[in-house]
């Protein structure tokens, strides 16, 4: 018999379905209840068809406990996204297993940090901290900067900010008034 297991990344009502030798998880969390009954109902001889080696975990260690669940039933198993030139697993090609099942997990879980980003900015949250708010008094410090008055330590001192900040926002105001984008600077 040919069975499929599968994690579904929308949430169900039922957190496990299982329906026409489908297995289907609605959640990757410790308890995967669908994974377990998939267990018990494996005979020898049946095949598991899984989408990805990622179904099994995100780490090597839970992919080597579930896969070796499975082949202690006597069953095999035939991953969809498999890459080419590996049909029959042997323990030869065993190594191969999983350095694919290492890169496919990074890949998932940069897929969906990188969905994390996307969401957070969305919502108008953005990495990093964030940027100073240039104080009214910049712009007379600025004057007596260029004039020579003041130093730059002494103009970052009043506005209480390093002086590398200072120089940086005297930069972005020159190449906002001469239209020339600096090296680095976004406008």
């Amino acid at each position: 018999m040919e069975y499929g297991y599968t994690i579904s990344a929308w949430p169900a009502a039922d957190p496990v379905t299982c329906a026409g030798g489908i297995f289907t998880e609605c959640s990757n969390g410790p308890q995967q209840p669908a994974f377990e009954y998939l267990v018990k109902v494996l005979k020898p001889g049946d095949s598991l068809v899984i989408p990805s080696l990622s179904v099994f975990g995100s780490s090597l260690a839970k992919v080597c406990e579930k896969w070796n669940e499975v082949e202690n039933k006597g069953a095999t198993i035939q991953i969809l996204d498999f890459p080419d030139g590996i049909s029959q697993l042997s323990t030869a090609s065993l190594g191969r297993v999983f350095n694919y099942a290492s890169e496919t997990i990074q890949t998932r879980l940069k897929l969906n940090q990188q969905a994390g980003y996307e969401r957070a900015k969305k919502n108008g949250k953005h990495r990093g901290r964030k940027p100073l708010e240039i104080p009214r008094s910049f712009g007379l410090l600025q004057k007596q900067y260029k004039a020579g008055t003041i130093t730059a330590r002494q103009a970052a001192l009043q506005l209480n900010v390093s002086v590398p900040t200072f120089l940086r926002w005297l930069k972005n105001d020159e190449s906002k008034a001469t239209g020339k984008k600096e090296r680095g600077c976004e406008q």
